[in-house]
């Protein structure tokens, strides 16, 4: 090599590291490449060059060079490299060049063991291609140490990059209490130092309110999928997709206390991914996933709170002497407007039969609801568990509204279930588990509350119901004929005598006199209508009390009742009654209507028993 050469060689050394540039926003790849191009054209007369690198060399740090566009680079796959050992110089390989300039000049990058890590083709005009071997080759090492340090120097700012990116996301998580705030800066991030990925959230449960960001819930039918791998093992997974030839890697978000979802990220057209890359994604993944549980404590830990203040409210509520139809009205109100529920019914059993208060939602008061009461009440007669179904589908159902979301938790006195409480909704997994548990506090309050009610409304049917016959007593009977005189427009009195009592209870004895008055209630009670009052009047004597009644009603009645009395008494016995009358057009007193139903029944008795009279 001569004094030219070395002095050729010296200057461009010295301007290439000299013009090595570092921008405001770091040093930047192609703008370097770009001006060694320049200086190598300059310099050497050169009319077109490229610069291809082994991309096997690249394999640790390939998301840098993704992320940067890059004109001035092309790559080469290891596979490709015997091209490069012709001993020809021109090129003209199309998978191998990025245009169609006729290449005359090869030179080798080789690292100090003599592995080629790049080629630089040259287009060079007759004369230039007449320096010296060692000239050549001295160029090929000062472009290779040039390009060396430029990606050393890149992939250390990338590094930089990274840590700064993930200082910043962990600053961000430990000062924010918000899914949506992590799971948005996270998505930003990993955008930002991997573009050429693509990223989906898959939650476990959906509480993010920012639509724009790549989430889906994750599907838990499907158990033999990669995605749930990672959410039930805790651990990365990794899937080759040859036929859409790309790599789906999954990574667990996963706290102290529980995994919360999957990240889901593709890597098309068969990216390589490295492992620095894969760590450093885990990190990023495993810092989300503590400020994503955080934020789940934290909104747990709220929601708790206004759960124990509705609890407590409704415990109050509950203690405050309410009647059975006020407890289900409030509690009916409460838990639809707690659990945003379609429906709310309260149902109690008696003798194998449902009855649905009328305080609860309409939807319960019809008769299309019979097949949905009908499957919870069967599965509380068989076990006495809580029912909640996401997806529910009843078989043969005419119901015309599918209520796809249900809780029913059963209301029991003494460790038997005497009914249920049941919250539907149409959209199926609508009540989340945390919804269902509140629901079971609210219920087990109310059963102690039913509990009570029915207790007292048990006591004070026993303080105005006689003993024997299970007809209400005298004093009910008069405080409600009272009421009837103030408020109705006209009534009916009827007092019944059994008769021949005396000798009935001489000569079976008292049970069965007992047992014949219990016989006649029934039959009473059997036959009367919704507002009619039956009461024990004293001894052997029943009256009946029939509000808006005429005297014609009201003695046809008095009628059957002598009829049926005979058809249903063992022994056989007859009544005698009494009927008498009052209306609102003359004015009266219940002793008065008392006393004129008395002196019916004397007649009744004079005159051949067995049969009614009435006195208006």
């Amino acid at each position: 090599m001569d004094q030219f050469e070395s002095y050729l060689l010296l200057q461009f050394k010295s301007e290439i590291f000299e013009k090595l540039d570092i921008y405001n926003e770091g040093i930047l790849l192609e703008k370097n490449v770009q001006s060694l191009i320049k200086l190598i054209e300059q310099y050497f007369h050169v009319e077109n060059v490229q610069i291809l690198v082994n991309r096997k060399t690249l394999k640790e740090n390939q998301q840098l060079l993704m992320s940067n566009a890059l004109n001035a680079l092309s790559f080469f796959d290891e596979w490709q490299m015997e091209k490069f050992f012709t001993v020809r110089d021109d090129i003209e390989d199309q998978y191998l060049i990025s245009h169609h300039a006729k290449f005359n000049k090869k030179l080798l990058l080789k690292n100090s063991k003599g592995i080629i890590k790049g080629v630089l083709l040259l287009q060079c005009p007759q004369e230039q291609l007449t320096y010296s071997a060692q000239f050549w080759d001295i160029l090929a090492q000062s472009i290779y140490q040039y390009l060396k340090k430029l990606l050393q120097i890149m992939f250390m700012e990338y590094e930089k990059k990274k840590y700064k990116q993930l200082q910043q996301f962990t600053n961000l998580f430990h000062s924010s209490m918000d899914i949506n705030a992590v799971l948005s800066e996270m998505n930003r991030s990993l955008n930002e130092i991997y573009p050429s990925f693509e990223y989906l959230f898959l939650l476990a449960n959906d509480h993010v309110s920012e639509r724009n960001l790549p989430i889906q819930p994750l599907d838990y039918t499907k158990n033999d999928t990669a995605a749930m791998e990672a959410f039930l093992t805790g651990t990365i997974r990794i899937e080759d997709d040859m036929e859409k030839k790309q790599t789906l890697l999954y990574f667990p978000l996963k706290g102290r206390q529980g995994i919360y979802g999957v990240l889901k990220l593709t890597a098309k057209d068969s990216i390589m991914i490295a492992d620095t890359d894969i760590d450093f994604i885990s990190i990023l993944a495993q810092t989300a996933s503590n400020a994503i549980e955080n934020a789940h404590l934290y909104q747990q830990s709220e929601q708790l709170v206004v759960d124990l203040r509705l609890i407590s409210k409704v415990s109050k509520e509950l203690n405050s002497n309410l009647r059975l139809s006020e407890i289900v009205r409030y509690i009916v109100e409460v838990m639809r407007e707690s659990f945003k529920a379609n429906e709310v019914a309260f149902v109690l059993l008696k003798n194998n039969k449902m009855n649905v208060f009328p305080e609860s939602t309409t939807y319960f008061n019809q008769p299309e609801c019979k097949g949905i009461l009908q499957f919870i009440k069967n599965h509380f007669d068989t076990l006495q568990e809580s029912v909640f179904i996401g997806n529910f589908h009843l078989q043969e159902n005419n119901d015309t509204r599918k209520y796809s979301s249900i809780m029913a938790e059963p209301l029991k006195k003494d460790g038997a279930v005497i009914g249920f409480a049941m919250v539907v909704h149409e959209q199926p997994y609508y009540f989340s588990f945390n919804t269902f548990k509140l629901f079971q506090s609210l219920t087990h309050h109310c059963s102690l509350a039913f509990t009570n009610s029915l207790l007292r409304e048990e006591l004070e049917e026993l303080v105005i119901t006689d003993y024997l016959t299970k007809l209400y007593s005298r004093e009910y009977l008069d405080v409600n004929i009272k009421k009837s005189l103030e408020t109705d427009e006209m009534g009916t009195f009827l007092l019944l005598d059994i008769d021949n009592f005396k000798i009935i209870n001489d000569t079976y004895g008292h049970h069965v006199g007992d047992d014949v008055l219990i016989q006649i209630a029934k039959v009473i009670k059997d036959n009367l209508q919704e507002g009619d009052i039956a009461a024990r009047w004293g001894g052997e004597e029943i009256a009946i009390y029939l509000a808006n009644r005429s005297l014609d009603e009201g003695y046809m009645f008095a009628k059957q009742l002598v009829d049926l009395t005979t058809n249903f008494t063992n022994p056989i016995v007859t009544i005698s009654c009494g009927v008498s009358y009052w209306d609102k057009e003359c004015a009266d007193t219940a002793l008065n209507i008392f006393k004129r139903a008395d002196e019916a029944l004397y007649e009744a008795k004079t005159g051949g028993k067995n049969q009614a009279v009435a006195n208006r």
